[in-house]
């Protein structure tokens, strides 16, 4: 039925089934009959991995003992009750065995009287062929393992390092309470009025269920990120279409971003952004025009436009998130003005300010605007840390190399100030690498990135505004 289930679902239409060349398997699993046994405390669990142990060796058998991890087979070393295995019948096996050694260690464990201990990722395909003819009239190999695997497929793997090759073998169990109650959710009475000849039954009906759930969840996150990858592809199509596209990939974006967030965030950090806008005379230019019918009906249909688009969609994101951030917008030519100080977010700040502001054209000047922007951190009493969101479409037209030499110093000194740089139009408008090496002052809390027209501005304040959110459970698909 499971199989049917698998091919039905990924859309297999062929399989193969190939019978052992070697017969029915000779593996002996006398799980009703006392092959089972489960422990209540970690010292009884230890004893009894001991004495089963011996009880084989006694008997001219060979053991090999797997253990979940390596931490668990290092504690049962390093119990008392691994020092009474019969002396020089004992093996370790554990990934940090060397290669010569590890070797060593699987050829003789198929042999009589030998105890091997290893961890369970020697129990998927490891080779434990066994030679002894006398081995094989004492019963062959007995595996036992202490721990019950959360997928049948590994248990299965287990059982098969014994019963080689038509050979004889044996396997058991010796359980811990504590682990079948953690991963199973089976408690301590679980077992009290079931029969020994039943335990194995209530403990594949456990696991088959706690599977159920891990398929369920895989499923969910398949679905989720087919829905993702959907999401993903409209964007980019819309991305393609160029200027036509442009409205609808902001729509994307936004979807995509609704997506990625989650539900609600775990937690928002507050910060106070400094928005630092170019509003020299190139940016008077129409070549690149605002998609927001409110801001280009203000009288900004041009360059500045489209950075207080990016200012004011990064604002109505935040508040979206919840974030109590403080605003500073700060315009500069040839000198700074900052029109906004210190101010509480909120989600129409940017488009009620442009009612009523009008640029004051000039030359392009870094050293004022970054200047402005460490005068403004200097006198910052909130704490909050400080992102700083510095837009320009050209390149520094001042003389006042020393003017911003000192505020990049003083600014990227401060750890507590991150910096975005957006060069607007890309290497046909800005000196990239200019811009590169001011973000570069402040490693990794400095960013530089070229937006070559108006939708990849916006875009890129989205991303920015997107990384000051911690975000929790996606939204189901």
């Amino acid at each position: 039925r499971s199989i049917a289930q698998v091919m039905e679902r990924y859309n297999i239409k062929l399989f193969a089934s190939m019978p052992s060349v070697y017969g029915d398997t000779q593996l002996l699993f006398d799980h009703p009959g006392g092959a089972i046994v489960i422990e209540k405390s970690e010292g009884d669990w230890h004893r009894k991995i001991t004495d089963e142990v011996n009880i084989k060796i006694r008997l001219g058998r060979a053991v090999i003992v797997f253990f979940e991890t390596t931490a668990h087979l290092k504690k049962y070393q390093d119990s008392s009750y691994f020092k009474q295995v019969l002396p020089g019948h004992a093996n370790l096996l554990d990934e940090g065995v060397k290669a010569e050694m590890r070797d060593f260690v699987i050829g003789k464990a198929a042999t009589s009287e030998q105890a091997t201990f290893a961890s369970a990722v020697f129990g998927r395909g490891t080779d434990f062929f066994c030679r002894d003819s006398k081995l094989t009239e004492a019963g062959g190999v007995h595996v036992l393992q202490t721990f019950f695997s959360s997928q049948k497929a590994e248990e299965v793997q287990i059982q098969g390092r014994t019963a080689r090759q038509g050979k004889k073998g044996t396997y058991g169990l010796v359980l811990l309470r504590d682990d079948l109650e953690k991963d199973f959710g089976l408690g301590k009475s679980a077992f009290d009025k079931v029969a020994q000849a039943s335990w194995y039954d209530t403990l594949d009906t456990a696991r088959r269920a706690v599977r159920a759930k891990v398929c369920s969840q895989i499923e969910n996150n398949l679905a989720e990120a087919n829905a993702i990858d959907a999401l993903t592809n409209k964007y980019f199509d819309s991305v393609r279409m160029g200027p036509q596209g442009q409205k609808r990939a902001g729509t994307r974006f936004l979807e995509l971003f609704q997506t990625l967030r989650g539900e609600e965030p775990c937690r928002t950090n507050d910060y106070h952004v400094i928005f630092l806008v170019d509003v020299s005379g190139s940016m008077l230019e129409q070549d690149k025009r605002p998609q927001s019918v409110d801001i280009a009906s203000s009288g900004h249909n041009n360059r500045v436009g489209c950075a207080m688009e990016a200012c004011d969609t990064f604002v109505r994101m935040r508040c979206q998130d919840g974030a109590a951030d403080l605003v500073t917008l700060t315009s500069f030519s040839t000198n700074p003005e900052t029109v906004l100080s210190a101010a509480e977010v909120h989600d129409d700040m940017i488009t009620r300010l442009l009612t009523k502001w009008k640029p004051r054209y000039g030359l392009t000047n870094f050293g004022g605007a970054f200047s402005s922007a460490a005068s403004t951190v200097r006198g910052d009493v909130s704490g909050m840390p400080v992102l700083i969101m510095f837009l320009t479409d050209g390149v520094d037209g001042s003389n006042s190399v020393q003017q911003l030499e000192t505020a990049l110093s003083e600014l990227s000194e401060n750890e507590n100030v991150s910096l975005r740089v957006i060069g607007f139009g890309g290497e046909s408008h800005c000196d990239m690498d200019n811009l590169t090496s001011i973000a570069e002052r402040f490693g990794e809390h400095g960013k530089c990135i070229s937006a070559i027209d108006e939708v990849a501005l916006v875009g890129s304040f989205e991303a920015a505004a997107a990384e000051l959110s911690y975000t929790g459970k996606r939204k189901a698909a």
